[in-house]
C-alpha cells in the first residue's frame, strides 16, 4: 500500500508562478484607473506595482498615525493648552477696570495623568500672578495677590458648563483640591 504525496505550492517567486511580487503589488493598487469602454485580459482597471507600493505605504502611515493618536488619547498624553493673544484690541488710552466689568478669574493645576494635587500644595509649588505692561518701550510688572477661593466667591462666577460640572464639583468638594481666586484691585 503506498501513499500519494503531492506537493502543493503557489510557486511564489518562480517564473510562471501564480503569485509574484509584481502581481501582489498590482492587486493592492488603490490608485488604479478604469479604462473607458474596453478591458485588457478581463481587467477593467489599469493596476501598477508602483501604485500598489504607494497604497501599502499610505495604509501603513495612516494606520501608524491612528494607533499613535489612539494611544495618546488612552494615556492622556500631550494635552494641548491653547493660547490666544489679540494685540491692539484696546488703544493705549483706553482702560478697563476689571471690577467695573465684574471679571472673575480662578485657576487650578493638577497632574492630568495621575490626578496628583501637588500643584496646589504650598510645600511644593508657589504660584505667582503678575500684571505685565509694556508702554512706550518701558515695561512694568506688578505681582497680584491671590487666595484659595471660598464657596461664596465661586458662587459669583458665571454658571459652569454642563460638560465640566462633574469635574468642577469634584475639585470643589475635595479639601486637597480647589481653585485660587485672583484679588483684583482698581489699578488692574
Amino acid at each position: 500500500m503506498g501513499f500519494l504525496y503531492r506537493r502543493v505550492s503557489s510557486g511564489f517567486g518562480k517564473r510562471g508562478a501564480r503569485w509574484t511580487m509584481k502581481r501582489v503589488f498590482k492587486s493592492m493598487d488603490f490608485f488604479s484607473k478604469e479604462m473607458p469602454g474596453f478591458n485588457v485580459g478581463g481587467e477593467t482597471h489599469v493596476r501598477t506595482p508602483v501604485g500598489g507600493i504607494c497604497s501599502i505605504l499610505l495604509f501603513i502611515v495612516a494606520l501608524s498615525y491612528g494607533l499613535l493618536k489612539s494611544l495618546q488619547l488612552i494615556e492622556k498624553d500631550g494635552a494641548v493648552i491653547t493660547d490666544y493673544e489679540q494685540t491692539d484690541y484696546f488703544s493705549l488710552k483706553e482702560t478697563v477696570g476689571f471690577n467695573d466689568i465684574n471679571l472673575r478669574m480662578a485657576f487650578t493645576l493638577e497632574n492630568y495623568k495621575s490626578g496628583y494635587y501637588a500643584a496646589n500644595d504650598p510645600r511644593y509649588t508657589k504660584w505667582i500672578v503678575r500684571h505685565y505692561v509694556k508702554k512706550d518701550g518701558k515695561s512694568t510688572e506688578r505681582l497680584i495677590p491671590y487666595h484659595k477661593c471660598t464657596k461664596e466667591e465661586l458662587a459669583e462666577f458665571n454658571p459652569i458648563a454642563k460638560n465640566s460640572s462633574e469635574e468642577y464639583d469634584l475639585i470643589v468638594s475635595n479639601e486637597d483640591r480647589g481653585f485660587f481666586c485672583i484679588e483684583w484691585s482698581d489699578e488692574d
